[in-house]
């Protein structure tokens, strides 16, 4: 019986780096599970100011947002050998938070207002192309990662989901007019786009784990 139990207990390298790879992941349900509840319960005590424009929800897309360029930030300033891909992931990290401010900078930029952010995304392509023998290795690589997977399905739920089926004239036709009809709109994109924002908070913190676990030695 102690044979068995040792033997089944013991792990080869690749087991060992599934049992991380699911703990992180029903980490990460975890999370998202929270998320949905704790706007259950927000819902119940803000009401209909939940979803308001300039509200509790969009508060916490953007905190959320921000915490995730920090992340890639600090994780590229830490490894150099991860920096192309993360400046490239934090640059667009930040330009969805200067989109999430676009009231704001209509009033302080009328003319440009919150496209200068696309500056972000071109000067992260700028830096990537100056390090593009690195750049490609750590691409896949990153590509070939969880990180990627989370990534992409908040892609997956910001455009499909929140973006297509929280249009007004989809729901308009799939259940009438209503004079609740905005609310409802609001329902589905703000929390669609709250989740696709932790999903990307969450890939911020994956990234940070392959980038402090799996550096190779021209990264150091």
């Amino acid at each position: 019986m102690k044979n068995f139990t040792t033997s089944f207990f013991k792990q080869s390298a690749s087991e060992h780096r599934v049992v991380l790879k699911l703990t992180r992941q029903g980490f990460y349900f975890t999370v998202l599970l929270a998320v949905v509840l704790g706007l259950w319960r927000l819902s119940d005590y803000y009401k209909t100011d939940t979803f308001a424009e300039n509200g509790l929800v969009e508060n916490l897309q953007l905190a959320t947002l921000i915490l995730s360029t920090l992340i890639f930030l600090l994780t590229a300033i830490k490894n150099a050998f991860y920096r192309p891909v993360l400046f490239l992931l934090a640059s667009l990290t930040a330009f969805c938070c200067i989109r999430e401010l676009d009231s704001l900078f209509d009033k302080i930029l009328p003319i440009v207002s919150w496209k200068f952010a696309f500056l972000f995304p071109l000067a992260a392509l700028f830096y990537a192309f100056t390090k593009r023998k690195n750049f490609r290795k750590v691409l896949f690589h990153f590509l070939d990662s969880t990180a990627f997977d989370l990534m992409f399905t908040a892609m997956i739920i910001f455009i499909p989901l929140a973006q297509c089926i929280g249009h007004r004239p989809l729901i308009e036709s799939a259940i009438g007019h209503t004079n609740h009809l905005s609310y409802i709109r609001r329902l589905i994109e703000e929390s669609m786009e709250l989740m696709a924002y932790v999903l990307i908070l969450l890939s911020s913190i994956e990234m940070g784990w392959i980038a402090t676990h799996f550096s190779t030695k021209e990264g150091k």
